[in-house]
């Protein structure tokens, strides 16, 4: 009985202190703890990023699968009732008085003109913006960002897959302890000597940690004896995985909000600056716009500094089409469901590595951890029996 309960504790600790706290708890540096994988937040994101986010697809077949008609309406549909405060907001930026005086006239005829252009503009620029979105935005570098500012959501993503195999986990201490125990028993009762306890103890904690693991993940693929077919418990999960763990991507990884955040403020963001300059460049060409009467009216070079207005109230503005959370939720389904599919598809080596990092990089750590723990209860039972 002693040994279940040790296995199932072992077992027990081992998970808790692989997930939790999610912050430090305790007196910094050395005094206290923080759940491994939150500690790790950055590397473990890094390792989820590259062995299993990378491989289920690129940004540019989500867009495809939302459709660029739907994002282009959306733009549009939230522009064109805000056209005159966005026309102002540009001419603002350096030209406040003397647009503010403009006759109404001049004001009707500028806002007459981005109505009737937008639909078509936004139509080719978002259509643009879609071919090259997979040179703009680092999808691995966007998840391993949010995942680092959000340790939590790694947890989640973790626990959430993982939620009956870290059960397993627990469990199965008690079970394979049970095991051990009448092993000891047996051992114990042909030779009681003093090391039998805590050796025995050590081996429940460490045999219990390792059996569970490698039962959840090994093997990879299915083995054919007899009736039974044999195969990790974890791999034999993937469509129900696939579900969890694509509705946590598509609900809180990759969303319109962290994507257009990751193209102003990533390691790309120059891309899309640069490419919305030369697109407003071609827009007020597109709106037929003569620079010199704009120059005679405004003063010289005062296309370019509308040009660059432009550019700077896009960027400024470019999320705000995307808060709204009927679009964001339905949107968020489309991507969910193609990213189902696409785990659901992944080859067993690949479908392992959603969960695995989270013990591999610290298996044998944890391992250990529940054979000192094991070992200490083995001295303590010692103590008790002698005392």
């Amino acid at each position: 009985l002693m040994a279940a309960v040790l296995g199932w504790a072992t077992n027990w600790l081992a998970i808790k202190l692989t997930f939790w706290p999610v912050t430090f708890k305790g007196i910094k540096p050395w005094l206290g703890w923080q759940g491994i994988v939150p500690k790790k937040a950055g590397k473990m994101a890094r390792i989820s990023a590259d062995k299993s986010v990378s491989r289920i697809g690129n940004l540019q077949e989500l867009a495809d699968k939302i459709g660029t008609d739907v994002i282009t309406d959306q733009i549009v549909n939230y522009a064109d009732p805000r056209i005159e405060e966005l026309v102002d907001e540009v001419m603002a930026e350096d030209f406040a008085e003397i647009w503010q005086n403009a006759p109404d006239v001049i004001k009707q005829q500028a806002y007459h003109t981005v109505r009737q252009h937008l639909p078509y503009t936004m139509e080719d620029t978002v259509f643009e913006v879609v071919e090259q979105i997979d040179e703009m935005v680092d999808m691995t570098e966007m998840v391993v960002d949010a995942l680092t500012q959000r340790p939590e959501v790694l947890n989640r993503m973790f626990l959430e897959s993982g939620q009956k195999e870290l059960r397993f986990i627990v469990y199965s201490g008690l079970y394979f302890g049970a095991a051990f125990g009448f092993v000891q028993l047996l051992v114990w009762y042909l030779s009681p000597q003093a090391w039998v306890l805590p050796a025995f103890g050590f081996l429940v904690g460490f045999a219990t940690n390792w059996l569970a693991i490698n039962i959840i993940f090994r093997p990879l693929r299915p083995i054919k004896i007899g009736p039974w077919s044999i195969q990790g418990m974890f791999l034999r999960r993937q469509k129900e995985v696939a579900a969890s763990y694509s509705h946590i991507l598509a609900s809180e990884l990759i969303t319109a909000k962290q994507i257009l955040n990751t193209m102003l403020n990533g390691s790309h963001a120059d891309a899309l600056e640069s490419f919305i300059q030369l697109r407003v460049k071609e827009v007020l060409k597109e709106f037929g716009v003569e620079e010199s009467l704009v120059n005679t009216f405004l003063g010289e070079g005062a296309l370019d500094k509308i040009g660059a207005s432009m550019a700077r109230v896009y960027l400024r503005r470019a999320a705000e089409p995307f808060e709204d959370e009927a679009f964001v939720e339905t949107r968020s389904k489309q991507v969910e469901e193609l990213l189902r599919d696409k785990i659901s598809n992944l080859s067993p080596e690949e479908f392992q590595e959603i969960l695995r990092p989270a013990f591999q990089e610290d298996e044998w750590t944890l391992i250990f951890v529940g054979s000192g723990i094991g070992l200490l209860a083995g001295f303590a039972q010692l103590f008790f029996i002698f005392s």
